[in-house]
């Protein structure tokens, strides 16, 4: 069999589950409905979902290299002030 370049990684429905906060039966109905198929395999026909297609539903359509869309959440952590500091300076006033 020709080699295509690119090997899909199947993530199993636990894996699915324990990256992503959500329930087993959420991944099943989401491939009952058609909104995040997953691939069977074997004689038991087990679910497998290709890891591009489950982060690109996840983190959205731009989704490339493990990295999510939009603005990059390093950059506006440090817009955010430890809530204790408010608190400290409340108390001296």
């Amino acid at each position: 069999m020709p080699d295509s370049g690119k090997e899909k990684t199947l993530l199993t429905i636990k894996e699915v589950c324990r990256d992503f906060n959500v329930h087993p039966n959420t991944l099943r109905n989401w491939d009952r409905s058609g909104k995040l198929k997953a691939i069977r395999v074997g004689p038991r026909k087990d679910r497998r979902y290709d890891r591009d297609k489950v982060y690109t539903f996840f983190y959205g359509k731009d989704y490339v290299k493990g990295e999510p869309a939009g603005e990059d959440f390093a950059t506006n952590i440090g817009d955010i002030k430890p809530l204790g500091s408010s608190l400290a300076r409340s108390k001296e006033d």
